[in-house]
This record gives structure tokens, sequence and C-alpha cells, in this order.
């Protein structure tokens, strides 16, 4: 085309400082372009927080799994019991079915050792046995003495002992009985006879 056939065609042409390369000629308002479709993003559910009861007060404490701890005095052993130190205290109980594990020595033997303390076993014949009186109430009574039972030697019948004990009145006279004693000393019973306290007897 010639140069002045375009110069006479651009006179005809409106001028559109607004438009864009793309846009009709004829004056029509653009058809805007449709925006992009973004994908929204899914919304994510709330996380729910679980409300922490409080303790109650008088609730009790959590089990533990541990051990309690056990002390020294539960896992000792008991010590030993020594005889030789062992002394008269008068708080008498029924003799016991056990003998002790005490030295053994003969009721002769004793006889003859007026001051020897301490726990023994010996064995000898009961010849007698005295329980106290009750004193009548409203009566005034003098002290009577503890229940006790005279043995013998095996051999001979002479007392030589003199064993206190509440169960004297479960002693036969002339049974032969073995007995845990602790020695007292002597008492006055037509003569000096030692005696001691009953705590076993073994038939």
């Amino acid at each position: 085309m010639r140069p002045a056939a375009l110069l006479g065609l651009a006179l005809f042409l409106p001028a559109c400082d607004s438009c864009s390369s793309g846009a009709p000629v004829n004056g029509a308002a653009p058809v805007p372009s449709a925006a992009p479709t973004v994908a929204a993003a899914p919304r994510q559910a709330a996380t729910q927080i679980a409300p922490v009861a409080s303790p109650a007060k008088d609730a009790p404490p959590p089990p533990s799994s541990a051990s309690p701890a056990t002390s020294a005095a539960e896992t000792a052993p008991a010590p030993a019991e020594d005889p030789a130190s062992l002394r008269c205290g008068g708080a008498l109980a029924k003799a016991g079915a056990e003998l002790r594990n005490w030295p053994s020595r003969t009721l002769d033997t004793l006889r003859r050792n007026s001051d020897a303390r301490g726990g023994v076993n010996t064995e000898g014949v009961v010849t007698d046995t005295v329980l106290p009186e009750p004193c009548p109430e409203g009566a005034q009574c003098k002290p009577s003495p503890p229940p006790y039972a005279v043995f013998s030697l095996l051999d001979a019948p002479k007392e030589t002992f003199i064993g206190v004990t509440p169960s004297a009145d479960e002693l036969t006279i002339g049974e032969r009985v073995k007995f845990s004693v602790i020695l007292c000393g002597t008492w006055t019973y037509g003569g000096s006879i030692n005696y001691g306290e009953i705590v076993a007897i073994s038939r």
C-alpha cells in the first residue's frame, strides 16, 4: 500500500489511548479476560484441647511401683538370747511347752551353787504344789507367795528346788518333768533352798 493511502486510513481511525493492542476498533467496551482459577486450600480442623482435671484435694497419691525401702531394723536378725544375763522379773506367765536353748544343769549341781544366776534347763520330780488362797472380800490378808512347785532329785525324795510358776496347778505330784528356769537365789523352805522362775515345762 502506498504511503498516501496509509495516511488517509489513519485519518479515519479513532484515537484510543486506553485501548490495548487486543481491543476492538469499533469502540465497544473490552471484555475482561477471565481470571485464572486458584484452588482454595482446604481448611484444617481446629485442634481440640482436652481440659486437664485438677486433682481432688483428698485424692490418694498414685500407687508407686517401687517397693518401699526396708529399714535396717526389719532386716537385721534378732539378737541371740544370752541366758547368763537373764534375771528374775516377777511378771510371770503360763509356762510354755518348748524348752529354751539354754545350758543344762542338774538339780544337784544347782543345790551346790546357790549363787548361780541366769537361765538353765534342768529336770526333777514334783513333790508338792502350792497355790495362793484367795483373800475373802472385805478382809485384810497378808501378801501370799506366788504359785510354785517343789522339785526333788531324780534319785532322792529330798526337796532341792522351788520353781515359781502360774502353771503349778497343771503339775501332778510324783511326775517327772524337764523345765527351763531363770535362777533367782534362795528361798526359806524348811531351810535354804534354791528357787527360780519357770518359763517352760516339758513332760
